[in-house]
């Protein structure tokens, strides 16, 4: 989504985005899976980035831990995931 678009949605617009994601995804990281607690900073990640056409409305976005969403950065899932076994495995090879 170009960043003209994103300026044209309204914050309560965007307020509306990140409930319905929140709510609808019952607060869990969806990279880790681990509960995102009540107060705890919390990122909204893009399924499909944006820098790979991703469009920000809610079917495309998904509740994060902060550190959990720097750590995907514009990968795809699948990509992800394939990085978190690489440094999984490394790390169980080095013990």
């Amino acid at each position: 989504m170009s960043q003209k678009k994103l300026d044209k949605i309204s914050k309560k617009q965007f307020r509306e985005i990140v409930e319905y994601a929140v709510h609808y995804h019952f607060c869990y990281c969806y990279l880790c899976g681990e509960p995102i607690l009540p107060g705890q900073h919390y990122n909204l990640d893009h399924v499909i980035p944006r820098s790979k056409g991703g469009p920000t409305e809610p079917s495309n976005l998904r509740p994060t831990h902060c550190n959990c969403n720097q750590a995907k950065a514009d990968m795809m899932l699948h990509d992800f995931r394939r990085v978190q076994q690489y440094v999984l495995e490394e790390k169980s090879r080095s013990k």
